[in-house]
C-alpha cells in the first residue's frame, strides 16, 4: 500500500519522518530537547510528558543511543533522567548507525511511491531523483552517472483544470501557461525552482491531464517535453 511505514529495528519511517516504539513517538532533534527541558521544563515539555508520558523519554534515549538501568535510574515519567542526559551531552547528536538506519528506511519509504503519488508530495519528489540526505543539490555532472536521479524524471499531474476551459497546445493538452496550475503542478514546480532545477509541463498519460518534467539541464527538460508531443 502507498505511504506505509518502513518498519526495521524497533523504529519506523514514512514522510522522512522517524518513530520509535513503544508508543510511536516521533525524533525531536537535540536542540529540540534542549529547548524544552532546559534549563527547566518549558510547558510544551509538560504537555508532551502527559500526552505520552515515559514513553517519549524512553523513545528519545533509544534514538539517541543513550545506556540507562531502567529501575536504577527511571524515576516518573523520566525527564530528570533526560535531563541529566542532556546536561552530559549525551543526546547531542544521533549514533552513526541510527543515523544511517534513519536514511536508508527513508531511501526504502521512497522505493515504494510512483511518480504520480510523488507528485502529491512534491518535497519528497525532489529528494528521491535530486538532492542528497542533507537537501543539497547533486551537482548536474552527477547525473549522468548516478542511476538514482536520471536526467530528467516526468511526474503526471492533474492539471487543476478540464481540457475544455483551458488553453491547448497543438496536440490538444493543456499547455504549460501560468493560469493552468493545481497543486501538484504548483507544488512540483515551486520544488524544483527552490533547488535550481528547471521544469516544463508535457502532454498528460495514464489518466492524467500533464506531466511535469523536471531536471538540472533545460534543454533536457525540453527536449523531455518535445518528445512526449510527438508520442501523444
Amino acid at each position: 500500500m502507498p505511504y506505509d511505514e518502513i518498519t526495521r529495528d524497533g523504529f519506523k519511517s514514512s514522510f522522512n519522518r522517524f518513530y520509535a516504539d513503544p508508543g510511536h513517538i516521533e525524533l525531536v532533534s537535540s536542540d529540540g530537547l534542549k529547548d524544552m527541558f532546559l534549563p527547566r521544563m518549558t510547558a510544551t515539555a509538560k504537555e508532551v510528558l502527559v500526552e505520552y508520558g515515559e514513553d517519549f523519554v524512553i523513545a528519545q534515549l533509544k534514538f539517541y543511543g543513550v545506556e540507562y538501568d531502567y529501575e536504577k535510574d527511571f524515576y516518573g515519567n523520566g525527564a530528570r533522567l533526560l535531563q541529566k542526559k542532556l546536561k552530559e551531552g549525551k543526546l547531542d547528536k544521533l549514533p552513526d548507525h541510527v543515523a544511517r538506519l534513519k536514511e536508508d528506511m527513508y531511501s526504502e519509504w521512497l522505493k515504494g511511491l510512483t511518480n504520480e503519488e510523488l507528485a502529491r508530495h512534491p518535497e519528497h519528489a525532489i529528494r528521491k531523483y535530486f538532492v542528497d540526505s542533507e537537501g543539497k543539490p547533486l551537482p548536474p555532472q552527477s547525473q549522468m552517472s548516478n542511476a538514482q536521479t536520471g536526467t530528467v524524471v516526468g511526474f503526471p499531474a492533474d492539471s487543476g483544470s478540464s481540457q475544455s476551459d483551458s488553453e491547448e497546445g497543438s496536440a490538444g493538452y493543456p499547455v504549460d501557461t501560468g493560469s493552468l496550475q493545481s497543486e501538484e503542478v504548483s507544488g512540483l514546480r515551486k520544488a524544483a525552482e527552490a533547488v535550481g532545477l528547471h521544469h516544463a509541463t508535457g502532454p498528460g498519460c495514464g489518466g492524467k491531464q500533464v506531466v511535469v518534467y523536471i531536471g538540472w539541464s533545460k534543454s533536457a527538460v525540453d527536449q523531455a517535453v518535445e518528445s512526449a508531443k510527438k508520442m501523444s
